[in-house]
């Protein structure tokens, strides 16, 4: 018959004795069966989420073509500078 066994908890600092969770998850299921893990999930940092990276080289003329001829038909519709 098993036993139910939480470990975890509060880190107190200075503490003396074994990790038993780092124990029971190292034996790979030899010393007891791991049933429930809860996980801390942290966010991801800001440039990660929106990407801040230049644009690869091949791709920058294209965008500035695209950009000029965009800012043309804004400021220029009827084609009067050149």
């Amino acid at each position: 018959k098993g036993e139910l066994l939480n470990f975890g908890g509060q880190v107190m600092k200075n503490v003396a004795g074994y990790d038993v969770s780092k124990l029971l998850v190292g034996s790979m299921g030899r010393l007891a069966l791991v049933t429930q893990i809860s996980l801390k999930i942290l966010p991801q940092r800001i440039a990660e989420q929106f990407q801040l990276k230049p644009p690869p080289k091949h791709k920058v003329s294209e965008i500035s073509l695209n950009f000029e001829s965009k800012l043309k038909k804004v400021f220029d519709p009827y084609g009067v500078f050149i």
